[in-house]
């Protein structure tokens, strides 16, 4: 993120999970400049409500989940001006202060959620063409990254009793005639009786 938040010049990156069927946050990870953060995740039911009722008014925000596009990367800008934006009911209740220059890649994910990185950057400038072509040409290996992260952190698949035994006796350095029968090396090619 710090790469990106680099690469990009923004002042605020956020890569985030929703359950938008639901109509909840699974996780979010954020890099800022920005000296003032509001903390959601422990909002009371009625902020949260609000929050949701806004998304789903919001085009710039629903946009996957409206039209099911995750390849393309867009901006605030593509759905309202600078001044609709600043002055909608989703930036005054939960905007960033003094951002209001936003980008989105969309990663894939099950249905009725959405995985995005924002970028944000103040109002004085705008993300470019240039800067949308480049987040476009990155986000294959963003997804890579992702999903390899992903398979690190899942705890390795369980073994069963056997094979626990298994790896018991090669921990010990066992020699494999020694093993039980079943375990051992085939008898006609390794030759061993």
């Amino acid at each position: 993120m710090a790469n990106l938040q680099e690469l990009f010049h923004s002042d605020y990156v956020t890569f985030q999970r929703s359950n938008t069927a639901a109509q909840e946050s699974l996780f979010e990870q954020t890099l800022s400049d920005v000296q003032e953060y509001v903390d959601y995740s422990d909002a009371d039911a009625d902020t949260e409500a609000e929050y949701w009722k806004l998304y789903w008014l919001s085009d710039a925000c629903n946009y996957p989940d409206r039209t099911g596009d995750i390849a393309h990367v867009t901006k605030v800008s593509d759905f309202v001006s600078d001044r609709e934006w600043r002055t909608s009911p989703m930036n005054l209740e939960f905007g960033l202060p003094g951002l209001s220059r936003e980008m989105s890649v969309y990663f894939p994910d099950e249905p009725g959620h959405t995985m995005r990185l924002m970028l944000w950057r103040d109002r004085a400038r705008d993300f470019s063409d240039r800067d949308r072509l480049m987040l476009t040409l990155l986000r294959p290996h963003l997804i890579a990254a992702y999903r390899t992260a992903e398979r690190r952190r899942r705890a390795p698949a369980a073994l069963t009793p056997r094979q626990v035994e298994l790896l018991q006796y090669v921990a010990r350095g066992t020699p494999t005639r020694k093993w039980p029968d079943g375990w051992g090396c085939p008898r006609a090619p390794c030759g061993r009786t």
